[in-house]
C-alpha cells in the first residue's frame, strides 16, 4: 500500500498563486468603480446630460418643458351672454327699460309710475332728465306730492355727490322745479331724511339759483 497521503483539497478562502495574480489591487479596484461613469470630454458629458432621464419632484408652478401648471394658469372661462339665457334675458330687459326710461313721459302719472318702478337712482335720473328742466313747472302743475319732491331731491343729491351729473346740470333742474306751483309748501311736509337730502343740495348747488339754506 501506498503510504502518501492524498493531496489536500485548497480551502475556499485561500487564493491560489495564479489567482492572485490576475486580481487588481484593492485601490485600483475603487478608482475604476468610481470613474466608470465620468465622461471622457464636456461633450460626453453635454450628451449624457441631455439623454439621461431626469426624475422631477412636482410642487413647482413650471414644468420642465417650460409649460406652467393649468391648476394656477388655466385660462378663465367666459361665458358669451347669448349662451346664458338668464344673462341675455337680463341685458335685454335693462336696455328697453334705459330705452323706455329716455323717452319723455307723457304725463305726470306715467312718470310717477316709471319712477316707483326704477331700481337705482340712475334709472329715476334716467326718468327726469327725459324732460327738460324748463318744462317741469307745466309737466308737473298741481300735481306733484311731497314724497315725490323729496325723492326727487334725494336722486339729484346722489348724482351730484357720486360725480355723474355735474352741479350746474343738477342746479338748472333744481332751478326747474323751484317753478312748480306750491313748490315752497310741499317741500315742508319732506320727512327728515328728505329734508337733511335738500339741505345738503342747497348747500351744493344752491348758490348757482340764487338759493341759500
Amino acid at each position: 500500500e501506498d503510504d502518501t497521503p492524498p493531496p489536500q483539497a485548497t480551502r475556499a478562502n485561500e487564493s491560489t498563486p495564479d489567482s492572485n495574480l490576475n486580481k487588481k489591487p484593492i485601490i485600483e479596484e475603487i478608482s475604476s468603480s468610481a470613474t466608470a461613469g465620468v465622461p471622457k470630454s464636456f461633450q460626453k458629458a453635454k450628451e449624457e446630460r441631455e439623454t439621461r432621464t431626469t426624475r422631477i419632484i412636482g410642487g413647482g408652478i413650471f414644468k420642465k418643458d417650460g409649460s406652467n401648471s393649468d391648476s394656477i394658469f388655466k385660462p378663465r372661462t367666459v361665458v358669451e351672454v347669448s349662451d346664458n339665457p338668464v344673462l341675455s334675458s337680463t341685458l335685454k330687459r335693462t336696455t328697453a327699460d334705459v330705452q323706455q326710461n329716455s323717452k319723455p313721459p307723457n304725463n305726470s302719472f306715467e312718470f310717477q309710475r316709471r319712477w316707483n318702478t326704477s331700481s337705482d337712482a340712475h334709472q329715476k335720473w334716467t326718468t327726469l332728465h327725459s324732460l327738460s328742466p324748463e318744462s317741469l313747472p307745466n309737466f308737473f302743475k298741481s300735481s306733484l306730492e311731497p314724497s315725490l319732491i323729496g325723492s326727487i331731491l334725494e336722486v339729484i343729491l346722489h348724482m351730484v355727490t357720486s360725480r355723474s351729473v355735474d352741479a350746474t346740470e343738477a342746479a338748472r333742474y333744481l332751478k326747474g322745479l323751484g317753478q312748480i306751483p306750491r313748490f315752497n309748501a310741499l317741500i315742508l311736509f319732506l320727512d327728515p331724511k328728505e329734508k337733511a337730502s335738500a339741505t345738503r343740495l342747497l348747500q351744493m348747488v344752491g348758490e348757482q339759483v340764487g338759493w341759500t339754506v
